[in-house]
Parts: structure tokens; C-alpha cells; sequence
């Protein structure tokens, strides 16, 4: 990180500026806390499907329902089952 820093510093002093922290922060850790958010995104969109997948698997089971076909309340259990 001090050579992140050092490099700021040069930078700053050339476009006669102040050093910027958070500019050295996102390059030292950018990519960690991007892969970090691209997951947590991803476990977030799990979190919401499911409730969402149970709920068109009950309606599957509604005497008299011919929109959702045998072939996707089975998606909508995998989803369920498959994801943690």
C-alpha cells in the first residue's frame, strides 16, 4: 500500500493536487471488493428466487390450474432444493 501511496503522491504533486486515499484504496483492494459484491449480488438473487419458486411450486398444486406445466414445477423444486 506505501507504494500505491508514493505513486499517488507523485501524481498529485504533477497535477498539483491532493493525494487522494481512496484512489489508492481502490487500487489496492478494487478487485477483492468487486468479486466480494458479485457474490453477495448473486447470493441476493438466490435469496429472492426462492420464495418466488415456492410459490408458483404451491400453485402448481391448485385444483383447476393448467398454466404452470409438470416440466417447470420441476425448475421451480430444483430451485428450491439446489439452492442453499
Amino acid at each position: 500500500m506505501e507504494r500505491y501511496w508514493k505513486a499517488e503522491e507523485e501524481r498529485a504533486m504533477k497535477a498539483k493536487t491532493n493525494p487522494s486515499l481512496k484512489r489508492v484504496l481502490l487500487k489496492v483492494f478494487g478487485l477483492e471488493f468487486m468479486m466480494y459484491g458479485i457474490v453477495l449480488a448473486i447470493s441476493e438473487a438466490i435469496r429472492i428466487a426462492q420464495p418466488l419458486a415456492l410459490g408458483q411450486l404451491i400453485a402448481f398444486y391448485v385444483p383447476g390450474q393448467n398454466q404452470i406445466t409438470p416440466e417447470e414445477a420441476y425448475w421451480y423444486a430444483a430451485v428450491l432444493y439446489y439452492v442453499p
